[in-house]
């Protein structure tokens, strides 16, 4: 009908999501999923991490799973990880599980062993 009044609902998004426009200095913390596509100079502490491919982190990442499509110096602890074809990974990894993709850049040390507080 014409001129209703009545809202109409917005599907709220699952978790948070940082744009490729976003340049934060300091830590992020998420209860929830976080999908970053900017950059950050700092740590994020999340349950699920995606860095999409715009994405650049020089810090720590914390989390359950992580997916890297971006660019990360620093540290991994997770316990699922991937690195994906176009990530770009230098640094230390504790996790698991691990997949790499065939291109993925990597210049890291590894390790199954998780820092439960570290």
């Amino acid at each position: 009908m014409f001129g209703s009044n009545v809202p109409t609902p917005v599907k709220q998004p699952d978790g948070s999501h940082v744009a490729t426009d976003m340049r934060i200095v300091g830590n992020i913390f998420a209860e929830d999923n976080l999908d970053f596509a900017g950059e950050l100079e700092g740590n994020i502490e999340a349950d699920t991490v995606h860095l999409l491919v715009t994405a650049k982190v020089n810090g720590d990442i914390k989390a359950n799973s992580v997916v890297v499509d971006g660019t990360v110096t620093g540290k991994i602890i997770a316990k699922k990880v991937r690195l994906s074809k176009t990530a770009i990974f230098k640094g230390a990894l504790a996790s698991k599980g691990i997949v790499i993709d065939e291109g993925a850049e990597i210049t890291a040390s590894f390790t199954k062993e998780i820092e439960v507080n570290g």
